[in-house]
């Protein structure tokens, strides 16, 4: 969670969704005033494994992210090589809304989401991206942990998000109830999200 996408994170019944970032780098050219297909970067490299799907400029919020629109703020990944200057290629032509104000680009994977069902911790991928969220989405379910509880002597809230701003980064709490054999358990933390744009 810590490496999702800035301005990514949807929190809804029970339910986080976050892009992860895999990679990112500093761009030379950018299709802004119209579409291309592709552009130059920084050079950069891929973690091995890494499945990368999107090219994502300047994700302001997460309403623009998911709706997908051209153009707007994400585009469809095909692969990218050279250096010390990489020539990134687009799945088709796109035309990115606004430049980030310090340049930068991110190559994410699909968007993932971490959901409480009854009392079992799901952790959900390869369903796509939609402009609703999905909770939960409705393939790809993993389980995580079980004998979680949403009520303990009132309604428990599992993940709660605090956007970022210009003088700190977004936080995003887990607060996970166990009941096991009779005996709570409980876990809290607070994950702190990069918001640089």
């Amino acid at each position: 969670m810590r490496s999702a996408l800035p301005n990514s994170i949807r929190v809804q019944n029970n339910c986080i969704e976050f892009f992860p970032v895999k990679t990112g780098s500093v761009y030379l050219t950018l299709p802004v005033s119209s579409a291309a297909s592709n552009f130059n970067a920084v050079s950069f490299s891929i973690p091995s494994g890494a499945n990368i799907e999107h090219v994502v400029v300047y994700p302001f919020n997460s309403t623009a992210l998911y709706a997908q629109s051209n153009p707007g703020p994400i585009a469809g990944y095909a692969s990218s090589a050279g250096s010390p200057t990489a020539t990134i290629t687009l799945t088709g032509n796109y035309q990115f809304a606004l430049h980030a104000p310090h340049r930068r680009f991110y190559l994410a994977e699909d968007p993932v989401s971490y959901c409480i069902v009854g009392t079992d911790l799901n952790r959900y991928e390869n369903y796509g991206i939609s402009s609703s969220q999905a909770t939960p989405p409705a393939s790809g379910a993993q389980l995580v942990a079980e004998s979680i509880q949403t009520n303990d002597g009132g309604t428990v809230f599992p993940f709660t998000y605090l956007p970022g701003t210009l003088q700190r980064n977004a936080i995003v709490t887990l607060d996970f109830r166990f009941l096991i054999d009779n005996e709570w358990i409980r876990l809290s933390h607070e994950v702190q999200v990069r918001n640089v744009l």
